[in-house]
């Protein structure tokens, strides 16, 4: 549903699917409790992640800025919606 919603797209794209995946990788390198997430700390404070994790989110990330850069090449090609440069806050 994130990418229908974001991107148009079903999750059967080749992208999308990638992203599904990654997150399933990353949520199960997640401990089941985290006990640093209960403690009040300064976001500049180090936090440890698994080596598993941070590769998950680095190709989250990764994933995600390809198809928002596909969508603007889409957006300026006239091919899809203008959704990702409106800006409607001052209407608000």
């Amino acid at each position: 549903m994130f990418f229908r919603t974001l991107f148009s797209i079903p999750i059967e794209h080749e992208t999308a699917s990638e992203v599904f995946h990654e997150f399933r990788t990353y949520r199960r390198t997640q401990p089941i409790l985290n006990i640093v997430g209960f403690i009040p700390m300064p976001r500049w404070f180090p936090r440890s992640f698994r080596s598993d994790t941070r590769k998950a989110a680095a190709k989250i990330c990764c994933l995600i800025t390809k198809l928002t850069s596909e969508r603007m090449v889409g957006i300026d090609a006239g091919a899809a919606p203008d959704d990702l440069t409106k800006q409607d806050h001052d209407n608000r």
